[in-house]
C-alpha cells in the first residue's frame, strides 16, 4: 500500500511540475527555449533513480522466500510436535513469527494455525485474513505456503527426511490479532 502511495505521489509531482514548466515556456513574451545541457548532477540523479527503480521492480518480481525470513523473524521459538503455542501478529507490515520443530522422516504431520481473537480497532474479523503460513526445510527451501487460506489454516504434510523444520506466520497487511499454532503427528 505504501509503495502504491509513493508511486502515485511521485507521478503527481512529475505531471504537475512538467505542466507548470510547459505553461511557463508557452506564455507570450517568455524567453526563447534553449537546451540547458546535461551536467554531472543530472547524470548522478538519473543513475540513482534508475538503480532505485530497478531494485523496486526486482523486489516486486522476485519476492522469493528464503530461510533468512525465519531468522529475521520477531522470534524463533521451539515447539514440540503434539503441542500448541500462542502467538500474535501486530500492525507492522511483513511482521513474522518463526517456530522450529523436529520431525521423523516418513511421518505425516499437520500444522494448524487458528485465530483466537482480533485486536480491538483492527477492523478485521479474522487476524489471519492477510497472512502467509509457510513450512520451511532446514536448507531454506519452502516446502508449503498458504496465503489468505481458510481459517483455520491447515497444512497436511509428510516429512521426507528427519531433522529440524520451521514454520513462519507472516503478515503482509495490517493484521492484528492472536493465534494458536498446533503441530501434530498423524
Amino acid at each position: 500500500v505504501m509503495l502504491i502511495i509513493a508511486i502515485v505521489g511521485e507521478g503527481i509531482l512529475v505531471i504537475w511540475g512538467q505542466r507548470n514548466l510547459n505553461e511557463y515556456w508557452g506564455r507570450p513574451g517568455s524567453p526563447p527555449v534553449r537546451s540547458a545541457g546535461t551536467g554531472p548532477g543530472e547524470i548522478v540523479i538519473s543513475a540513482v533513480g534508475g538503480v532505485f527503480t530497478a531494485l523496486v521492480v526486482m523486489g516486486i518480481m522476485f519476492t522469493g522466500s528464503s530461510i533468512s525470513s525465519v531468522y529475521e523473524a520477531d522470534s524463533l521459538t521451539s515447539i514440540e510436535v503434539g503441542s500448541e503455542r500462542r502467538g500474535s501478529i501486530g500492525n507492522s507490515f511483513f511482521e513474522a513469527d518463526a517456530y522450529r520443530f523436529t520431525v521423523r522422516g516418513g511421518t505425516r504431520y499437520e500444522i494448524a494455525v487458528n485465530p483466537i481473537s482480533t485486536w480491538a480497532g483492527s477492523g478485521r474479523s479474522d487476524p489471519l485474513e492477510s497472512a502467509i503460513v509457510a513450512l520451511w526445510d532446514s536448507d531454506g527451501t519452502t516446502i508449503l505456503q498458504i496465503e489468505n487460506g481458510s481459517t483455520p489454516i491447515v497444512i497436511p504434510w509428510t516429512a521426507s527426511s528427519s531433522g529440524r523444520r520451521y514454520v513462519t506466520i507472516e503478515s503482509y497487511g495490517t493484521v492484528l490479532g492472536n493465534y494458536t499454532l498446533r503441530i501434530a503427528a498423524r
